[in-house]
């Protein structure tokens, strides 16, 4: 959808990339199709995971938005971007799915604590600030949580 959206909006600076991304360089054991609406047998494989910031780096960019929906993972692949938050302070854009944080080890807690590590404000897709993240993720715990951070 996204590489669709790139082609539909020619000259805008999108960079769609097919990459896992973590917390740290290696390989992950990942579920496909674990959806709750998926209709074939989930199956695991193994892909390579780099970091964000290794990625930002090799392909010499400076990001001014980053989208993350990763089903669970996103804490691990902000913990991957620290040097390029902190050097570019990207818009970034989360689908949080509360239900499934700690599927890998993380938790609505870690997620409080990166935000304000980086000072950033968090905001509904209606532009209303969440003014405590942590508590926000734990009323909507079945649901998708859809958030902006904002640079401080």
């Amino acid at each position: 959808m996204l590489r669709d959206n790139a082609r539909l909006n020619p000259g805008r600076n999108i960079r769609p990339a097919q990459q896992f991304f973590g917390a740290a360089p290696g390989v992950q054991a990942v579920t496909i199709g674990f959806h709750l609406e998926a209709t074939d047998e989930p199956s695991i494989t193994s892909v390579a995971v780099t970091t964000l910031d290794s990625f930002c780096e090799a392909q010499q960019i400076a990001p001014d938005c980053l989208k993350i929906d990763v089903e669970g993972y996103d804490l691990k692949v902000l913990q991957g971007a620290v040097q390029t938050i902190e050097r570019h302070r990207p818009l970034i854009f989360l689908e949080v799915h509360p239900l499934w944080i700690g599927r890998f080890g993380n938790t609505c807690e870690g997620f409080g604590e990166f935000v304000r590590k980086f000072g950033y404000t968090v905001r509904d897709l209606k532009g209303n600030v969440i003014a405590d993240f942590v508590q926000y993720l734990r009323r909507h715990p079945v649901v998708a949580v859809r958030v902006v951070l904002t640079a401080g």
